[in-house]
């Protein structure tokens, strides 16, 4: 009977170590090869529950979200998935054009989750303009996680400053992945042109030409594949739409 009971130990034992030794596999899996989950949620909070499901059945490592439309008020609890850590760039200025130019528009921003196995390094998260980025550590190297949204509302100083924030983490010396939503309907991601004269005066072709020149002065590419990007559906008709 002792030598039943030893050998049912040493059973349960050799179990337990091999599920640690596949769990620990996984883990080292997902370090070399993230799976990253971008979207625009034109406000998240009433959407929650749907990406804790998405998040789990695709068992994704990264998630990026532009208009989060998430406030300073919203407690941690309320958007969290459970699993991951969340990195916020919620808006924190004002827009001209809006009705209530005088108070802090609650929408835009943006926000990564990031699974909580994973490493991220010490102070590298920051925010620009609705946009914020991180820099995960790998088993291949660091990786920077960038997530942008940038509204054609904003201004020229804005504007300014969401090129400024996007260039700095374009040129950062990591391996990097950039993801948003950039508004810019002259935009041909098929071509990489902008429509319209090259000396143009007009606000919104100088900024998509800016923003196309730190891409292509960086010897970066894009991973569009087609220039529909946005579909609505309303009754029976679909709306598309290239890049807005």
């Amino acid at each position: 009977r002792e030598k039943e009971e030893a050998e049912i130990a040493t059973t349960d034992s050799t179990a337990k170590t091999d599920q640690r030794t596949a769990m620990n596999q996984k883990n080292v899996e997902k370090k070399r090869h993230l799976k990253v989950y971008y979207t625009n949620a034109n406000g998240l909070y009433g959407k929650l529950a749907e990406l804790r499901v998405l998040a789990e059945s695709k068992e994704l490592d990264v998630i990026c979200i532009t208009e989060s439309h998430f406030s300073d008020e919203l407690e941690e609890a309320e958007i969290q998935i459970p699993g991951f850590n969340l990195f916020k760039g919620n808006r924190d200025f004002k827009l001209e054009r809006t009705k209530k130019s005088k108070e802090i528009s609650d929408k835009g921003g943006s926000a990564i989750y990031v699974r909580d196995n994973l490493s991220i390094i010490d102070n590298s998260h920051d925010k620009g303009i609705d946009s914020t980025s991180l820099v995960i550590q790998t088993d291949i190297g660091n990786i920077l996680i960038g997530c942008f949204y940038r509204s054609m509302s904003l201004n020229d100083t804005q504007n300014a400053e969401f090129l400024e924030y996007f260039s700095s983490k374009v040129n950062s010396e990591s391996e990097k992945l950039l993801l948003g939503d950039f508004n810019c309907p002259n935009v041909s991601w098929v071509s990489g042109n902008v429509s319209g004269p090259t000396d143009s005066s007009n606000r919104s072709t100088i900024f998509q030409q800016n923003l196309l020149e730190i891409i292509h002065d960086a010897g970066m590419d894009w991973l569009i594949t087609d220039e529909i990007t946005r579909r609505r559906k309303y009754g029976d008709k679909i709306q598309e739409s290239t890049i807005d």
